[in-house]
C-alpha cells in the first residue's frame, strides 16, 4: 500500500484543487468517501501484485 499512495495521492489532490478553483469544492463526506475508495484500491492493487508474484515463484 505504501507504493500506491504516492502515485495516487497527487492526482487526487490535483483534482480536488481543480474542483475548488471551478467553485464546486468537495464536501467532507465526498472527501472521506474518496479517501476510503483510494485506500481500498491501493490495498487491492498490492494484493493483486502479491498474488501474481507468488504464482510466478
Amino acid at each position: 500500500m505504501a507504493t500506491a499512495v504516492p502515485i495516487m495521492w497527487p492526482g487526487a489532490a490535483y483534482a480536488r484543487k481543480e474542483l475548488e478553483r471551478s467553485g464546486i469544492g468537495l464536501r467532507r463526506r465526498e472527501w472521506l468517501c474518496g479517501a476510503a475508495t483510494m485506500a481500498v484500491a491501493a490495498l487491492a492493487a498490492q494484493t493483486a501484485v502479491r498474488v501474481v508474484s507468488a504464482q510466478k515463484s
